[in-house]
């Protein structure tokens, strides 16, 4: 990895391309998507406390990890 940071042009070579920028966006939605999942069934339910064990908190939770998987897998191509 330490030699790929002695290329003249990594960011614009490695980084910069459109499936990394892709696959990082994606994954950053997901994180953030991840930590506001029981924010958003709070507000989805309109109740105080939420089970852990929720539809909607697990369904949530679920949707935002396969958004960093994929977003791993587009990074990757």
């Amino acid at each position: 990895m330490f030699g790929l940071l002695l290329v003249n042009d990594f960011y614009n070579d490695y980084l910069l391309t459109p499936p990394r920028i892709a696959g990082l966006t994606l994954i950053i939605i997901g994180v953030a998507l991840a930590f506001l999942a029981k924010k958003l069934t709070r507000v989805a339910k309109k109740q105080s406390h939420v089970d852990l064990s929720d539809k909607t908190y697990v369904g949530i939770l679920t949707f935002a990890l396969v958004m960093i998987l994929a977003g791993m897998i587009a990074a990757i191509l």
